[in-house]
């Protein structure tokens, strides 16, 4: 999936090979938009730091009361997207939407302005994670699959004499 595309996820072997990432290492193929001679690019890759933030995906119900994502903390910043269907990149924080539910947001791969007071976006951040709050497709369509990262609010992170602490 790319962030600023809105198409749903490709399995495509010229793009990563095919080969597993590793805790240190990952594998581009010979894709013209990941490995060109002469260019720059630039890799985010991100994992599940229990207690600090959650990469996983959720199963959309279609139901005004949609889905509970369990993350195991309150998040401060979410985003998410449709990975089996073509739909925006939505991220919602607790900066700009400081009540629940959470209706301010922006589309990483648009160039609009933030969505305000968008209802049919609506999630609420709970202190163990979030929930949908609407039918939306681009974030709760019945029986397809959406990824998301999500970032603590307050991150729960031991430090090897006192785990859970927070800092």
């Amino acid at each position: 999936m790319l962030l600023n595309d809105d198409a749903g996820a490709a399995d495509d072997a010229t793009v990563f090979n095919d080969t597993a990432p590793t805790s240190s290492v990952f594998t581009i193929g010979n894709h013209v938009g990941v490995n060109t001679n002469t260019e720059n690019y630039v890799a985010y890759c991100f994992h599940s730091v229990e207690g600090f933030s959650r990469i996983d995906r959720y199963l959309g119900n279609g139901n005004a009361s949609g889905p509970y994502v369990f993350c195991g903390f309150e998040p401060q910043f979410l985003i998410l997207k449709c990975s089996d269907a073509a739909g925006a990149w939505n991220i919602y924080d607790n900066a700009r939407s400081k009540f629940n539910p959470r209706d301010k947001i922006i589309q990483a791969d648009s160039a609009a302005a933030e969505i305000t007071h968008a209802s049919n976006y609506d999630i609420e951040f709970l202190s163990n994670g979030f929930r949908i709050l609407n039918t939306t497709s681009s974030i709760n369509h019945s029986g397809r699959y959406f990824q998301f990262m999500a970032i603590a609010k307050n991150p729960f992170i031991g430090d090897g004499t006192n785990p859970g602490t927070a800092r």
